[in-house]
């Protein structure tokens, strides 16, 4: 048909795309950071991001700012395209920011009687933070493969089986919550694609008439996200996938010398981190 772009032109736009989208992504590649046993990244982000947010000062905060800094070069990602994936959370960091300035109590700024100095650098103190925990965030998911990190939360957590936890249920939750991200993101912007086609411009008109537009592409993607778990449970059933069934593993996780000298040196920055705090 013509005008219609091809199915290679479409491939190319939706890769494209997907590019975009950092969180949920695993890329290849043989770095240190990639190569880490999967519980020691998992123990270590639940090491720094309570730290990120309980940090306060500016010299402890730039020792974690530095570890980022050095985690990221370690992995042999770009730190231009890990800072890329900041964008889809823009709104998220003004509206923290903004929220802190209006809302905190302090000395108020000259002709602007309604923010205060105090409001301004808490503000900036908590998006800086947000950006640094999404940041390790991304470094965890763009270093590791999806089912090494669900075998990694199924182990560390483990010891919960005792107690009646489906930890493997858990883990196999959170596997398939992070490869969805990527793939309803792709389904929104198709979407949107699509009713511009039919000539309804989401992006055009007051704020009342966006979010009468809203149902047009929410209604459809919430529809195909239950016809692809609809989907995805018939595929794992037929596969003989049986809820919390002990399962075996081809490769074996075991800690090394490198694992140690990580857990070691997070623990030394926790230390270092809330002495000068």
């Amino acid at each position: 048909m013509i005008g219609q772009p091809s199915v290679a032109a479409q491939s190319f736009h939706k890769m494209k795309f997907l590019q975009d989208i950092t969180f949920g992504q695993y890329i290849k590649g043989a770095s240190i950071i990639h190569t880490l046993d999967p519980r020691v990244k998992l123990l270590s982000i639940s090491i720094l991001l309570p730290l990120i947010f309980t940090t306060r000062g500016l010299f402890p905060f730039f020792y974690l700012v530095f570890t980022a800094y050095i985690a990221v070069t370690l992995s042999g990602i770009s730190i231009g395209f890990i800072l890329k994936g900041l964008r889809h959370f823009f709104w998220l960091f003004l509206f923290a920011a903004i929220f802190h300035a209006f809302f905190t109590p302090g000395e108020p700024v000259p002709y602007m009687t309604w923010v205060s100095y105090e409001g301004g650098q808490e503000g900036v103190m908590i998006m800086s933070q947000l950006i640094l925990a999404i940041i390790f965030s991304n470094l965890l998911t763009l270093t590791t493969p999806p089912l090494e990190l669900t075998m990694g939360l199924e182990r560390l957590l483990s010891p919960l089986k005792r107690i009646g936890v489906p930890v493997s249920d858990l883990a196999m939750m959170m596997l398939v919550a992070i490869r969805f991200i990527p793939i309803l993101k792709t389904e929104a912007e198709s979407l949107v694609k699509a009713q511009k086609g039919r000539g309804i411009d989401l992006s055009s008109g007051g704020l009342i008439e966006r979010a009468k537009n809203i149902p047009v592409v929410l209604v459809p993607l919430i529809y195909s996200s239950f016809r692809r778990a609809d989907d995805l449970a018939i595929a794992m059933v037929s596969r003989g996938y049986v809820p919390g069934a002990e399962r075996g593993s081809l490769k074996e996780m075991r800690l090394g010398a490198k694992e140690y000298v990580t857990l070691g040196f997070v623990v030394v920055l926790l230390i270092s981190v809330y002495h000068t705090s």
